[in-house]
């Protein structure tokens, strides 16, 4: 039996691997990504499909496929798939080989590094020959150097013992780190230091986490450099990272980019990498595209056909009263956005005043409005999905693919929320959920 049938992970949504981010990404370095509403997704090591059936609730016109090895995990894919109604959702146990393609985007999050190197090999080259023209191929990953202080603890405890079922080993563990923990002296230094720190996020992770990360036999973290080189030996190049914030860029932040420029020289790969030496970096989520794209940092006048969302400047002074008119503008249709060609006279202006604070995480850019309700509605409606979720404990995935823990009495509201009449006592709980972007107004 597969670990991770006996260790299932808990299958959440994961934001940044949606389409709709997806696209507006790869639009800022010039790859003119697929349409949203009609692509094809396939997720590599999908667990049980908590990523795509979301994905695939909300963009019910396009196709989303799964490949897993775990026959459990899969088979509570297809439940999830079928109790919701989602017909747009295939799911295959296996490997890459059972599809195929092309496919607009292409999803490894958790996988790469956590499989064997000839299999991390094996799902590239298969990712990209099933990755379409203009596709864009999302790659999560361990990196060094963050991961060589992580790794002492996990060599520790993979030293202490791995005999056993994964949930006696579990348990073992636990009590080997709190051990260690206990009996290591304060006086320490750096061994110390690296101790709390692990201590202290594994103290809050889930056991799936937990055994997955540390207690595996597969955990090979990278160099950014190799990975890069690996994946341009098989056809594909990186373009830049998921996380808006994790890609230096030139036009966001000339000033720590032109100071690391200066040490790496003029290669996007170098200069990269010495940001991960900066930042002990320890995961990447990296964005890979065929190599004939030309990778470029794209102006404003190539990007007003996307959409923007934010709270608004936060503690930020905004000098440009255009921008802070536009900003106003958002946070009042906050959680939803707004076209940019909608925001300004001079929406290429706009769209070049965004980028900083898209890549300072002040501002949101997506491939489309999401149609996401505001006070006031008549008749509420949350996605079936919602609605499944709201009847357990577990985190409920909300309109903008994120999971969101919700109180018993949201819960209980959540769950009757059909496109029907709110009574009056809920109004305060309605008005709470639209704000956690879980509603809409009236039937999709």
């Amino acid at each position: 039996m597969s670990t991770y049938d006996a260790v299932p992970y808990t299958s959440l949504p994961y934001p940044r691997t949606h389409p709709d981010h997806l696209h507006a990404m790869a639009r800022l370095f010039g790859v003119r990504a697929a349409s949203v509403t009609a692509c094809r997704v396939l997720e590599i090591g999908c667990g049980s499909a908590g990523n795509l059936v979301g994905m695939a609730v909300d963009l019910p016109e396009a196709t989303f496929v799964g490949v897993d090895p775990s026959e459990g995990e899969i088979a509570r894919g297809r439940a999830l798939a079928e109790a919701v109604g989602s017909t747009n959702v295939t799911l295959h146990v296996g490997s890459v080989d059972a599809v195929d393609g092309p496919f607009d985007y292409v999803i490894a999050h958790g996988v790469l590094s956590w499989v064997a190197p000839e299999v991390r090999r094996a799902i590239l080259e298969q990712g990209r020959a099933r990755l379409s023209q203009n596709g864009v191929f999302y790659a999560s990953y361990n990196v060094f150097p963050g991961w060589h202080l992580r790794c002492a603890v996990r060599g520790m405890l993979q030293q202490h013992g791995s005999e056993g079922d994964p949930t006696a080993r579990l348990r073992d563990a636990r009590t080997f780190l709190d051990w260690l923990s206990a009996r290591v002296g304060r006086d320490g230094g750096a061994f110390r230091a690296v101790l709390d720190e692990e201590v202290e996020r594994l103290a809050g992770a889930d056991d799936a986490y937990f055994f997955h990360e540390h207690l595996e036999e597969h955990n090979h973290p990278l160099w950014f450099r190799d990975f890069a080189a690996e994946a341009r030996e098989l056809g594909l190049q990186w373009l830049c990272e998921a996380d808006p914030a994790a890609t230096v860029r030139a036009r966001a932040a000339p000033r720590a980019f032109e100071a690391l420029r200066a040490v790496a020289g003029d290669d996007p790969i170098s200069i990269e990498q010495h940001f991960d030496f900066l930042r002990g970096r320890s995961f990447r989520a990296s964005l890979l595209v065929h190599l004939e794209h030309v990778r470029r940092e794209v102006s404003g006048e190539e990007l007003v056909d996307l959409v923007a969302a934010s709270r608004g400047p936060g503690d930020l002074w905004i000098e440009d009263a255009t921008l802070a008119e536009a900003l106003a503008r958002l946070s009042s249709r906050w959680p939803d956005g707004a076209p940019i060609a909608e925001l300004s006279d001079d929406p290429a202006a706009l769209a070049d005043a965004l980028a900083p604070l898209h890549a300072a995480g002040v501002v949101e850019l997506r491939a489309r409005v999401l149609g996401l309700a505001g006070e006031g509605l008549e008749r509420p409606w949350a996605s079936p999905l919602a609605r499944l979720q709201a009847r357990g404990p577990a985190r409920v995935t909300n309109l903008r693919h994120e999971p969101i823990d919700l109180s018993a009495d949201e819960r209980a509201v959540l769950v009757r929320l059909d496109a029907t009449a709110v009574p009056a006592a809920d109004e305060a709980i309605v008005r709470r959920l639209a704000q956690l972007a879980f509603l809409r107004d009236g039937p999709r």
